[in-house]
């Protein structure tokens, strides 16, 4: 047994181990996941604690216990993995996750933003809207909106929950409504007219129709001649058929025409892993006369203005009726396709347009008593300033004169001053087709050839000779013949 032993430790003293010809050699060093989290600060291991301790309470409660504890926690570590999750939190990252969005974090709050797993953008979305890392609410708002405001423009993902989100932070956290000047659409000016428009006058009630309408009357040529005329009669017909709706019908004319309130139950932060600490139970924010919030008893409701679909179109055929009516009764041409509306409406303009035509009967008829004894000082006064201003017209017409020379120099040989890109435009109406894909292939704006159009030709058919339905483009019928001719005619000439 002795000698067995001796001649074990020969051989092992012979062996390479105790020589001095070792060869060393780099070896791949190898973690276990123990010796991997205790690579980690501790923070982390603590924030998981949280979670283990708290295993009956909800995950939007352990999500805003988690977050308050690592509020103002800082990680430097490169991430470039991914990570992908609905409704993500801390919980359901891993290590190297963590500390990638930890790492992320501390950069955003240093104002480097760099893009990252979508998921990392929510969280700290999240993390705002429980007011995690802020210390008042009006801090938080401006955090959360210049975030939004930056990263929509790394990753466009997070807008549609962002817009919503910033709105019922101001609303959630009862902040000033000022603060959500710019960001909310506000047709209280408009609404406000067209609902009670006894308190508006024809001009201002006629602006508000035009705003939320496919027609504009105010560029009709009967308009253009006869503004306060179209004005009382559209006054007087809305209001007519207000009260008509108001006595007879459920709804209002205003929401026959436009749309109405509506009311439905609300949910704050709508998506988010959001913990509601206020549980608020009464109040009322009113973000603008026709949008606000009710909250009785803990049940938030939201009644806001809903718009029609086919309100413009709506709002359109009205005018467009009202100045064909126009047109006819007071024998104007060239004479306009009325609009398709029920023949109640016709009847009540119908009505309006006789009241018209009596109210100027009487104007007319009105005596204007003149001073017989002040007439030579009147004539006197008007032959010394017929002199000064001889001088000054002279010189004027020189210069109208120049001005028209100019005018035809430039004109077409038709008079029509049409430019290429406005002959492309009708060509493109005159041919079907996506009249504002074709424009914009060629870098037009729709819209504005359309005005140009219609300024140009103004002279010449006394009114406009396209006009917008649902949005698109389209010649008026009445102008189709003589808009066609007139492109055949500068197409050759050009």
């Amino acid at each position: 047994m002795k000698t067995d032993i001796e001649k074990l430790i020969k051989q092992l003293l012979s062996s390479s181990l105790f020589t001095d010809e070792k060869v060393y050699r780099d070896e791949p060093i190898v973690f276990t996941g123990r010796e991997m989290l205790e690579q980690m600060p501790a923070q982390y291991r603590k924030m998981r604690m949280i979670a283990r301790e708290n295993l009956y309470n909800s995950a939007a409660k352990i999500f805003y216990e988690q977050g308050k504890f690592m509020e103002d926690f800082e990680d430097d570590y490169k991430y470039e993995g991914e990570f992908v999750r609905y409704y993500p939190t801390y919980q359901d990252m891993s290590d190297r996750q963590l500390r990638g969005y930890f790492s992320w974090r501390t950069k955003i709050r240093h104002g480097i933003f760099n893009a990252a797993p979508v998921p990392f953008a929510f969280i700290y979305m999240y993390e705002l809207i429980n007011m995690i890392g802020v210390k008042t609410t009006q801090e938080g708002f401006e955090k959360l909106r210049a975030f939004c405001e930056a990263y929509t423009l790394i990753d466009g993902r997070i807008k549609r929950y962002a817009d919503t989100w910033i709105v019922d932070y101001a609303v959630y956290y009862g902040l000033d409504r000022s603060v959500l000047d710019g960001l909310v659409e506000d047709s209280k000016q408009v609404l406000h007219v067209l609902n009670d428009c006894a308190s508006a006058s024809p001009e201002k009630l006629l602006e508000a129709l035009c705003s939320v309408s496919n027609y504009n009357i105010t560029r009709s040529a009967f308009y253009k001649k006869y503004p306060q005329r179209t004005e009382n009669v559209v006054y007087g017909a809305y209001e007519r058929l207000c009260s008509f709706y108001e006595r007879y019908r459920k709804n209002s004319f205003s929401q026959k025409l436009l749309g109405r309130i509506t009311s439905y139950e609300y949910r704050f932060f709508d998506s988010a892993v959001f913990c509601n600490r206020l549980k608020i139970r009464d109040f009322m924010y009113e973000l603008t006369p026709y949008d606000r919030y009710i909250c009785n008893s803990g049940v938030l409701r939201r009644e806001r203005f809903v718009p029609e679909r086919t309100a413009k179109a709506k709002t359109g055929a009205l005018l467009r009726t009202i100045d064909s009516l126009l047109r006819e009764e007071f024998e104007f041409q060239p004479a306009l396709k009325p609009g398709e509306v029920p023949q109640l409406y016709i009847d009540f303009i119908h009505e309006q347009i006789k009241l018209q035509k009596q109210r100027e009967k009487e104007e007319q008829k009105k005596v204007i008593a003149l001073d017989l004894s002040k007439l030579a000082g009147i004539r006197s006064s008007s032959e010394t300033t017929q002199r000064l201003l001889c001088t000054e017209q002279e010189d004027e017409e020189e210069t109208n004169t120049s001005q028209e020379q100019q005018r035809m120099d430039g004109a077409s040989p038709d008079g029509s001053g049409l430019t290429p890109d406005e002959l492309f435009f009708i060509g493109c109406l005159l041919g079907g087709g996506d009249v504002c894909e074709q424009c914009r292939q060629k870098g037009i704006a729709a819209s504005v050839a359309a005005d140009a159009v219609n300024d140009r030709l103004f002279d010449m058919f006394s009114d406009s000779v396209i006009e917008f339905d649902a949005d698109k483009p389209q010649i008026i019928p009445d102008y189709l013949d003589a808009l066609e001719a007139l492109w055949k005619k500068e197409t050759k000439t050009k």
